[in-house]
Order: structure tokens, then sequence, then C-alpha cells
């Protein structure tokens, strides 16, 4: 089991979530989200839209192991799957694309194929 030393019992449910289906697929890809988010503060993943839009193939499912920022554009119809996001971060992303959480991501594509993950 993932450890985090975080309250949060959100986080701690997702990072649950995560472990389990990873192991019921067989998907390293969740088991690597999960182990990410289950980091302190300082070494969770927060990346800016501007990133995104750098790295992000047109179409594609970006995953976020943390939080996204607005700062920048988004121009790319790309789905972002993140823990959070700011309001002006989701406002640029549902201009083009659209926002996930982890649930969500995880029953659209419970083998966690084909997605991008950018720390």
């Amino acid at each position: 089991m993932i450890k985090t030393r975080s309250t949060n019992s959100v986080l701690k449910e997702t990072l649950l979530k995560l472990e389990k289906q990873g192991r019921k697929e067989n998907a390293s890809v969740w088991i690597k989200v999960a182990e990410t988010l289950a980091k302190s503060g300082p070494n969770k993943a927060s990346v800016n839209l501007s990133k995104i839009n750098k790295f992000a193939k047109e179409g594609e499912t970006v995953i976020i192991p943390g939080k996204v920022l607005g700062f920048g554009e988004l121009d790319k119809k790309v789905i972002v799957v993140a823990f959070g996001a700011s309001q002006s971060a989701k406002m640029k992303i549902s201009k083009n694309g659209a926002f996930m959480n982890f649930e969500e991501i995880i029953k659209k594509n419970p083998k966690g194929s084909g997605l991008r993950i950018l720390k």
C-alpha cells in the first residue's frame, strides 16, 4: 500500500483507487501516478498550462499527478486529468478540451493506455 503523511481524505481515497486499479488491470501507469501523488507538498507535481500546451499532442489525454496551474494558454484539444486545478486553468482547459479527475479517467480508461504523464 502506498503511504502518505497527508491527512486529506480525498487524496487518500484517490491513492487507494489508483493503486487498486493498477493491481487489478496490471497497469503500472496507475501505480506510478499514485506514487507521485503521494509525495509531500513541494515534491508534488504542479504544472502550468504552457507546459501542457508544449508537450501534449492534439487529442491526447495528459495526466498531472498533482495540480494544474493557469499560467499560459492551451490551444490544443486535450483531456487533462489531475488531482486539482486552479479556476483559471479549468476555464482555459474547458475552451478546447476537458478536465477530469482520476475516478473519471479510471472508468473511461481502466487499463491506462495511451496516456501521457507530465510532472
